[in-house]
This record gives structure tokens, sequence and C-alpha cells, in this order.
């Protein structure tokens, strides 16, 4: 679904709220907090195959371990320092899915097994668990 302008969908609107317009609003002076609403959070989503997982001697933890050693996951915010405002944030080390599919989970017989082995790595939506109300009725951003 793309927003009014056709240029942007729900996911890239999405990020753009909570990397970037968040700190420059949380920067306001009286702001105590600033709530992300609508749209989709990005994530990596990773599908790992039973099957293959078995048939190459791989368990679940092995995997989870293996991306958690392989990727700095970091969040960020404002810090004030002499009268200025700077904006920190971290920066994973994954940036494609080309990149978590090449993460080593194991050696077998001199051969590394990645995660590209045993599953299939895309882009996708965050499970959207909650509802926005604005004065007790829903709000037009909750319907998104």
């Amino acid at each position: 679904m793309k927003d009014s302008s056709g240029q942007h969908d729900l996911g890239s609107l999405r990020a753009l709220q909570d990397y970037f317009v968040r700190y420059q609003l949380a920067a306001v002076p009286g702001v105590a907090e600033v709530a992300g609403i609508g749209g989709f959070v990005r994530q990596w989503q990773v599908e790992v195959s039973a099957q293959k997982m078995r048939l190459l001697g791989v368990t679940l933890a092995q995997v989870t371990d293996a991306i958690s050693r392989n990727n700095l996951n970091v969040g960020g915010r404002t810090l004030e320092e002499n009268g200025q405002e700077f904006v920190v944030r971290g920066l994973g080390l994954v940036h494609t899915a080309a990149d978590l599919e090449a993460i080593a989970l194991t050696v077998r017989d001199g051969t590394p097994l990645y995660l590209r082995d045993v599953a299939a790595v895309q882009i996708g939506g965050d499970f959207r668990r909650g509802a926005l109300d604005v004065n007790g009725a829903k709000s037009s951003a909750a319907r998104s």
C-alpha cells in the first residue's frame, strides 16, 4: 500500500518517522516523548526450514546465536552537551539479505554451512499489536 503521493509504502514512511522525524521532535524543548504510530515497522525475517536444518544437523539455537553474533543491534537517542543536541544512532552490520544469508552457522568436514543453506531471508513488517485513540475515539491513523 502506498501513501497518497504514490511514492512511499507504509514501511518506508514508518522508517522515516522512527529514524528521523522522531529525533527531531524529541529535540524540541518541552517534548517528553514521541510515540510512533501507523505504518509497518520494518524488520529482517528469517524463515528457517526444519527439514533442511535436520538434514544438515543444524539447531535453531545455532541459527539464532550466529545471527546475534554477526549483527550489532542498538538503539539511539538525542544527547545534549554544552547547549547542543546530537542525534546518536547505532548502525547494524546487516544491510542486505545477502549479508544475513552469508552468516556461517557451523563447519562440516571443512566446509562452512551458511544461513542461506537452511533459511530464506527477506524484509517484512513486524506484527501490529496496538491501537491508537484520540479522546476515546479511534484515530484515522489507527485504521491504516
